[in-house]
């Protein structure tokens, strides 16, 4: 048991390192490419896009364990109108300030923000792609009595 659990996470440590390393290259090859051809918002959908999937990849692991229990499947509504949700907002707001949409008032305000920080777009991306599939729970015996 212990050993298998050590080469799933061991395996799954490396996938994550892996798919870390090969992101970034794409994203700095695509960077010169899409900035240069398409702009800035296809190159931000492209990045906020991959660190999506990236948070995705991150709750495998949580997705794996909850599809092996007995049970419906239920949803964590306060994790996704607390965490998910914002992220999601946060997510547009951003796509709108760099597609022009807000008016030039909203993009004065956006680049002299807290808010407007590529790490922060990263972890905001990461966190929604993480916080979607933990939202989702398999309910147990216990329950299903109520």
């Amino acid at each position: 048991m212990k050993l298998k659990y050590f080469k799933f996470h061991g395996l799954y440590f490396v996938l994550l390192i892996v798919l870390m390393g090969m992101g970034g290259y794409a994203l700095n090859v695509l960077k010169s490419h899409v900035m240069y051809r398409e702009g800035i918002l296809a190159y931000l959908y492209t990045e906020l896009l991959f660190c999506f999937i990236f948070g995705l990849l991150l709750a495998l692991p949580y997705i794996i364990q909850q599809k092996t229990k007995k049970g419906p499947w239920g949803i964590n509504t306060p994790k996704i109108l607390f965490l998910a949700l914002p992220c999601f907002i946060f997510i547009l707001w951003q796509i709108f300030s760099y597609s022009g949409d807000m008016g030039e008032n909203f993009l004065v305000f956006n680049y002299s923000s807290v808010f407007y920080n590529k790490v922060s777009n990263y972890l905001i991306a990461v966190l929604l792609g993480y916080s979607l599939p933990v939202s989702l729970y398999k309910k147990g015996e216990e329950s299903n009595i109520i």
